[in-house]
């Protein structure tokens, strides 16, 4: 089974990496910044030093992104610094009040243009109440649902599969750590959590296509994008040419502008 807890600075630190390795966990997925606040400069002050521990000790890392609606920049720049190929997708934490999926898309855009893949972590009320069940963008990254149940539970649409399910929310006991954590499972084999350990190639981001009036669109690299199933990539291979009309804009009026505009052949 591979499974891993979710730290941040509300954690009891320091936390003692080895011990926490050495207990069976494989991965490890901590908070880099953004909070309730809504403040531009929070970032978590433990995060470089867990994020570089953790990945000594052996655990695979991934780091969260609290989404709201402070400017993503600081905190994106954090993780960029520390990101390193076999990490995981940096984790969009989608659940605050008054966010909709439209800020999340904005956030993941950040992280596309500096070469940085994503998944969104959400629970079921509140996709339910904010989230896109047609977004075929959220559809492609990976999802990390939150449902504190026994049973597996199973994915909103516009998703296939739950890629991470964090089954426990500041319940369980782990050697290394005081206190009580949350705890998630990867749902597939090692060969798929291997493959999904990766990034986006640098000539992916570096696409561009410009518009007649000089506007610069960032296309969105779907056909690299790290999946968790053959189904979900022989999708893709047949559909090779929608990474042309999903790009990743940074606001809503290029949203709605880019909406109206042709496929790109």
């Amino acid at each position: 089974m591979i499974t891993g807890p979710d730290i941040s600075s509300n954690n009891p630190h320091p936390i003692d990496w080895p011990t926490l390795a050495a207990s069976g966990q494989t991965f490890v997925i901590i908070k880099a910044g953004g909070d309730q606040t809504g403040s531009d400069t929070y970032r978590n002050p433990y995060f470089p030093d867990d994020y570089q521990q953790a990945r000594a000790a052996g655990l695979v890392v991934g780091a969260y992104h609290w989404v709201s609606n402070a400017d993503p920049t600081p905190t994106v720049a954090a993780v960029k610094a520390l990101w390193q190929p076999g990490d995981l997708p940096v984790a969009l934490d989608f659940e605050q009040a008054g966010i909709t999926h439209q800020r999340l898309h904005q956030v993941r855009a950040a992280y596309r243009m500096v070469g940085l893949a994503t998944m969104t972590y959400t629970y079921p009320a509140f996709w339910t109440q904010m989230g896109d069940p047609s977004c075929t963008e959220c559809a492609a990254d990976p999802l990390w649902y939150a449902a504190y149940q026994s049973k597996q539970p199973s994915a909103p649409a516009p998703w296939r599969n739950v890629t991470f399910w964090q089954y426990a929310g500041t319940s369980v006991e782990l050697p290394g750590i005081r206190g009580l954590n949350d705890m998630s499972r990867f749902i597939g084999t090692n060969q798929q959590f291997a493959a999904l350990c990766g990034r986006l190639e640098e000539d992916d981001v570096a696409q561009w296509w410009h518009d007649t009036d000089g506007t610069e669109w960032a296309l969105d690299a779907v056909a690299k994008r790290r999946l968790t199933s053959p189904a979900q990539r022989a999708d893709l291979q047949n559909v090779g040419l929608l990474s042309k009309t999903r790009r990743d804009v940074t606001t809503d009026v290029d949203r709605a502008r880019l909406a109206q505009t042709p496929e790109v052949k």
